[in-house]
């Protein structure tokens, strides 16, 4: 036997890769909207009771300096409210690409479907009543109740179509959304957002289908562009961090 000796030493376990934290670019998007429409439309809401302006005063058209006073300050503290939200997301670190993925699909889902949904919904009901029926049909249903039903109708029926997307895994990781499933999934949630509305609304009119076929497509396009926008900007954050 030589004199060399072995020596055993405990050997450490494998650690698993730990996962980068980064701000969301989604979520820095949602925590500004949220800001900044919160911000604006409190203002407004408060200075129509301070000022003892009507409700309805940015219908009627030649605003006096309250009203325009009023316009300017609900947008500046819409903006102060949009950084305080972008301060906020900042602060939270998502881990992973797949939550980071699953903000991203649900705020575009919520942004792009809403807004498509209702610039939709305003062509086909002007065009089914007129200026002057929609007008009528506003205040019929009462102006508060309209908006809150189209608000409450494009938002609950977007993030259902985002949570379908995720469910069913038809937004990969890296590449493009799945064009014909992301159509399919979406499809009945388009049909019945827009039934539901022009039945509550009472207009007999088929147009709701326009809509109703318009938005998945739409939809997926817009989605498709700002979901890979955020992917690009989430790497950019990873390197520079």
């Amino acid at each position: 036997m030589s004199g060399n000796r072995i020596v055993f030493e405990p050997r450490e376990p494998d650690r698993p890769p730990s996962r980068k934290l980064s701000p969301s670019p989604p979520l820095l998007r949602a925590f500004g909207c949220a800001g900044f429409v919160g911000g604006g439309l409190g203002t407004v809401y408060a200075g129509v009771r301070v000022l003892s302006l009507p409700p309805d005063f940015w219908q009627r058209g030649g605003w006096d300096g309250r009203t325009l006073g009023l316009f300017l300050v609900a947008v500046l503290v819409g903006l102060l409210g949009m950084v305080i939200g972008w301060g906020i997301a900042a602060e939270i670190r998502v881990a992973g690409e797949r939550a980071d993925l699953a903000i991203s699909v649900l705020w575009h889902c919520l942004a792009n479907g809403s807004l498509i949904w209702l610039l939709l919904m305003a062509m086909v009901l002007q065009k089914a009543c007129g200026r002057e029926g929609c007008m009528e049909l506003m205040q019929s249903v009462g102006e508060g109740p309209f908006t809150a039903g189209a608000l409450g109708i494009s938002a609950v029926g977007s993030l259902l179509i985002g949570g379908l997307w995720l469910l069913a895994g038809v937004v990969p990781l890296e590449g493009s959304p799945m064009a014909l499933p992301c159509i399919l999934l979406a499809a009945p949630v388009s049909v019945g957002m827009s039934y539901l509305a022009f039945a509550t609304l009472g207009v007999e009119s088929y147009l709701w289908i326009l809509v109703a076929a318009v938005l998945p497509v739409g939809l997926l396009v817009a989605c498709a562009v700002t979901i890979e926008r955020d992917r690009v900007q989430r790497q950019q954050t990873l390197q520079r961090e």
